[in-house]
């Protein structure tokens, strides 16, 4: 879930750093369990 909210915003028009940030809030939302966003993260230029 959280990579399909990432790719949305990303192609949206955000940057990849904001995209991830965006997707990251909305999946702590409906699961504040770090299990499930605490894994993934950005490398390289934002």
């Amino acid at each position: 879930q959280l990579m399909k909210i990432f790719y949305t915003r990303w192609t949206g028009g955000m940057s990849k750093a904001a995209a991830m940030q965006r997707a990251c809030q909305e999946v702590r939302s409906t699961f504040p369990q770090p299990f499930f966003w605490a894994p993934f993260v950005l490398i390289g230029k934002p």
